[in-house]
């Protein structure tokens, strides 16, 4: 069993990658291109994948200009089960605001 994130992100794609050209130190996207396999040799079980996603919104501010995106943690468990494999993601939008200026 694995699995690969190829991109995950929240909000306005164009949003990221403005914030991107104009911050190249925010990483807005920690899961992109994770790659998780799991060795089921000699092993009659398989794995739950879970994800719990903490999302905070934020404002990079540039002069005059803001731009709105969203920034996640996350926080990743297995567990060995003894039926199907499953792969799980929850999250949950917090409740302040960060605000990034130069």
């Amino acid at each position: 069993m694995s699995h690969r994130v190829n991109y995950l992100f929240f909000g306005d794609l164009d949003n990221i990658s403005a914030i991107q050209k104009q911050h190249p130190e925010a990483v807005l996207s920690k899961l992109n291109g994770h790659v998780k396999t799991y060795d089921m040799q000699g092993t009659p079980h398989a794995y739950i994948s879970h994800y719990h996603l903490d999302i905070v919104p934020t404002i990079y501010r540039n002069g005059w200009f803001s731009t709105e995106a969203y920034q996640y943690t996350y926080n990743h468990n297995t567990f060995e089960v003894s039926h199907m494999p499953s792969l799980y993601f929850n999250y949950q939008i917090g409740g302040l605001v960060v605000e990034v200026q130069p």
